[in-house]
């Protein structure tokens, strides 16, 4: 079977939602799902909002090492934390000096 690429048209709203949903599916299980949707949120950060950014951040947080999965599991979230906090950080920054 072949799986035809499209592009799909959905609205920021819709994308910052959806990324949050697969990121409550994903944290705590021990599965390839995890990477793929750090993927997706590292790869699409740009568009969340900044209220999902420190959700994201705070649950990950919230849950402990022992609770986020496997330790190749742990080592993607946290990557994801120390990224996203890095990334507000930079965002912060930028708009004091503007």
């Amino acid at each position: 079977m072949t799986i035809k690429k499209e592009t799909v048209v959905i609205s920021v709203e819709e994308l910052d939602e959806l990324l949050f949903l697969a990121f409550r599916y994903a944290l705590g299980r021990r599965t390839y799902v995890v990477s793929d949707v750090a993927t997706y949120i590292m790869k699409n950060k740009e568009q969340l909002a900044d209220d999902t950014i420190w959700r994201i951040c705070s649950e990950i947080d919230q849950m402990g090492e022992e609770k986020l999965g496997d330790p190749c599991d742990v080592n993607v979230w946290l990557s994801v934390r120390s990224s996203l906090g890095k990334y507000m950080s930079d965002k912060k920054m930028r708009a004091s000096c503007e």
